[in-house]
């Protein structure tokens, strides 16, 4: 009877762990769908890996990125910048090269071409924000992250997943065992008191 009772907690570590390791295992596995008796079984990840694509894809298109030229929106000012100063630059440099142009510089001052080239940054700032638009609307950001997921072998998904989180599947198998371990203990306690 002693050994009975000393027994019912280690098998019950013996099962919690292996119940855990066995979940775990099933997330992945098996990668094709297979047949036993009257169920058809197959891994989590490969058997929902569109749905999951689709709602990664989803929350990143959308909560995430936003809007697939968020960088150029950001920065439009300094683009604009940037574009205006090489602008005006470039209309002094020839003036000042050419001759011919050299007459125009006599009587146009290069603060008048410069205030001319700032006129055309209102028009440059909505030019490259419509650009941002046509491009946001010409990528589906939500369909090629998905199509990528859904794609990915479940191979390399596994090995991703199990090196991000080698440790806290460790632990889960761990507390398997010891949940197993209180249950059978437990079980041993009642088996005692009722003895």
């Amino acid at each position: 009877m002693s050994y009975i009772l000393i027994l019912m907690p280690l098998i019950g570590a013996i099962i919690g762990w292996g119940t855990n390791t066995l979940a775990i295992y099933l997330l992945f596995h098996p990668r094709k769908p297979i047949k036993i008796l009257f169920w058809k079984v197959q891994g989590l990840i490969p058997k929902r890996q569109e749905e999951i694509a689709s709602k990664i894809a989803e929350v990143v298109a959308t909560k995430l990125l936003n809007d697939p030229l968020i960088e150029i929106k950001k920065r439009k000012k300094d683009i604009v910048d940037y574009i205006m100063n090489q602008i005006t630059e470039e209309l002094i440099n020839k003036i000042d090269d050419k001759p011919a142009l050299a007459v125009v510089g006599m009587f146009i001052k290069k603060e008048t071409i410069s205030n001319m080239v700032l006129k055309l940054k209102d028009r440059l700032d909505t030019l490259i924000e419509n650009l941002a638009h046509k491009v946001s609307e010409n990528i589906d950001i939500e369909h090629q992250i998905c199509e990528k997921v859904a794609n990915y072998k479940i191979s390399e998904l596994e090995k991703v997943i199990k090196d991000i989180s080698r440790k806290e599947l460790k632990m889960i198998e761990i507390l398997g065992g010891i949940l197993g371990f209180i249950i059978g203990l437990i079980q041993a306690v009642c088996v005692l008191g009722l003895g």
